[in-house]
């Protein structure tokens, strides 16, 4: 067998890295979109109520929100990926 350069393994370690972040990319984006919801809702609410908003603390708990309902935490439904076809995965 032919002996592998340093290229070669970090090629390999690259294509990996990749595969799993278009793997795990396809529900971070789902999640963002979640989340993205969860904080117009919360600033909305603060609007309508004059209380002033804390930024950060509203992303976090807009972030907690989006994963555990997500993963199904809340209403025990999960949802689907999105593809990149545009079409509805099962």
């Amino acid at each position: 067998m032919a002996r592998l350069s340093d290229h070669d393994v970090r090629d390999a370690e690259h294509a990996l890295r990749m595969e799993i972040a278009l793997t795990v990319g396809q529900y971070v984006r789902r999640m963002n979109e979640m989340g993205k919801a969860y904080i117009q809702e919360a600033l909305e609410e603060a609007s309508k109520n004059e209380e002033a908003v804390n930024g950060i603390a509203v992303g976090r708990a807009a972030a907690e929100r989006a994963t555990s309902d997500y993963f199904g935490g809340l209403a025990g439904a999960q949802y689907p990926a999105i593809e990149g076809s545009g079409t509805r995965s099962e």
